[in-house]
């Protein structure tokens, strides 16, 4: 048995790759396949109590509107809410929450669209 935490990347992807396709990369053609989601660790630890990990994710989802990205990021909100104490992928999840709710960040093409939030997910470690 190998106890360790869970890689908090592939479960975001995972809880909402049923949204769009969610990736840590894009790729070369992105702009060609939307929509997407980008989903990036960008910080979080191991808390205190040194038996959960709490990630802090950056989830960008792109669309060919503001429209869509707009729906689409509604999808991904709550999601991840509703994944509190569930389990995605063979890993339970312990707790959720939105760190930075979705912001519409200025492109130079206008036709694409984004929308950055931020989240957390918690895990215990877990026999993997």
């Amino acid at each position: 048995m190998t106890w360790q935490f869970p890689d908090a990347e592939n479960v975001m992807c995972d809880l909402l790759d049923p949204i769009a396709p969610a990736s840590t990369w894009l790729g070369d053609d992105w702009e060609k396949n939307l929509p997407q989601i980008q989903v990036n660790r960008i910080g979080g630890g191991l808390d205190p109590d040194e038996v959960t990990d709490t990630a802090r994710l950056q989830v960008a989802v792109f669309a060919v509107n503001r429209a869509e990205v707009q729906r689409l990021n509604t999808l991904v909100r709550n999601a991840v809410r509703e994944a509190e104490f569930s389990e995605v992928g063979g890993v339970q999840i312990d707790t959720t929450s939105e760190a930075i709710a979705g912001q519409q960040v200025p492109d130079s093409n206008p036709d694409d669209r984004r929308v950055i939030s931020t989240y957390t997910l918690a895990f215990r470690e877990q026999d993997l």
